[in-house]
């Protein structure tokens, strides 16, 4: 993991802080925040400057590394992948709250996260309200079975064959996974998520796809419909009914790569469950303009209450 302290911790040492947990995406490790090739965002430079500026309190933010050969957990846990759920709310936090100045309770701990990390941190915020009492997402996933599904997507990427994943075990081969078919990594990153099989060498998984054919495997695909975005707020959004919700979409231009989903369906599960949050659109696409998106989740997190959402500028959607 990496832990970033802000720029006044050793000065105060009886000073006690608010901590953000703040997830990768896909791909990612606990360095994605810290810099990254393709966005750039650098978290301890945009903290430090919204701490300047008086935007945001000084907060600790800590990132985990919740990664495997695939490309990544989906911060789920089971017995292929590991316990990534208990890791992260449980272990990591005690950690934590054990090692650095922190203010150990809910109401100063929040969690945040883009794309994997955001439906993550999501999901953990759920299971665990009485650990987390914010909550930031960008860019999360939604339903997989809305047209066009997860399935649909992939067979189209991939029309005539399934092939194998990349094992990504170092950063040389997480390279070669970046510059290959990375649908398939994620098609298997899922089904060790949501349908592990410790009995189905060589990578313990069970597909909800089969091909040629392209059928579906019903059984198999349930299991993923059951662990999406809307299914877990339908069966248990009511336990985020004191926390405080921050949703953030890119809404273009594409730049890098386009959201993978229609954020109305979360949002109206959001609303189902009669839960207040804060939703925001702004310029950009799914990894694109993350530096200003992260600004204003941060910004959020520090103080929900007072917080207002920036307007989209058409001038800076536009370039």
């Amino acid at each position: 993991m990496w832990v970033w302290l802000p720029p006044g911790y050793d000065s105060w040492p009886k000073k006690r802080y608010a901590t953000i947990y703040l997830l990768h995406g896909f791909t990612g490790d606990h360095t994605a925040f810290k810099y990254h090739p393709m966005v750039n965002v650098d978290i301890g430079a945009v903290a430090a400057n919204l701490i300047a500026k008086g935007l945001i309190k000084e907060v600790i933010i800590v990132m985990p590394h919740a990664s495997n050969v695939y490309g990544g957990s989906f911060y789920s846990s089971n017995e292929v992948i590991g316990d990534y759920r208990t890791y992260i709310a449980h272990d990591l936090v005690n950690h934590i709250d054990g090692k650095y100045r922190t203010i150990p309770d809910r109401d100063s701990r929040s969690i945040a996260g883009n794309s994997m990390g955001a439906s993550g941190a999501l999901s953990l915020a759920m299971e665990y309200p009485s650990v987390f009492g914010a909550v930031a997402a960008m860019s999360p996933s939604a339903d997989l079975a809305v047209p066009p599904t997860a399935l649909d997507g992939f067979m189209k990427a991939n029309p005539e064959t399934l092939d194998k994943p990349t094992l990504a075990h170092n950063t040389e081969e997480l390279r070669a996974l970046l510059s290959g078919n990375v649908s398939v990594n994620l098609f298997y990153g899922r089904g060790a998520a949501f349908s592990p099989n410790p009995s189905n060498p060589p990578y313990y998984v069970d597909l909800p796809l089969r091909y040629p054919e392209k059928t579906v495997v019903h059984d198999v695909w349930n299991k993923w419909l059951d662990q999406d975005m809307v299914s877990q707020i339908e069966r248990d959004g009511q336990n985020l009914m004191h926390t405080d919700i921050f949703i953030d979409i890119g809404v273009g231009p594409v730049t890098f790569m386009p959201e993978g989903h229609d954020i109305k369906h979360l949002l109206a599960a959001l609303e189902k469950k009669g839960l207040t949050f804060t939703f925001v659109e702004s310029p950009g696409d799914h990894l694109s303009h993350l530096r200003e998106r992260t600004t204003e989740a941060l910004k959020f997190l520090s103080a929900p209450g007072t917080y207002v959402p920036r307007k989209l500028n058409l001038k800076e959607q536009e370039k």
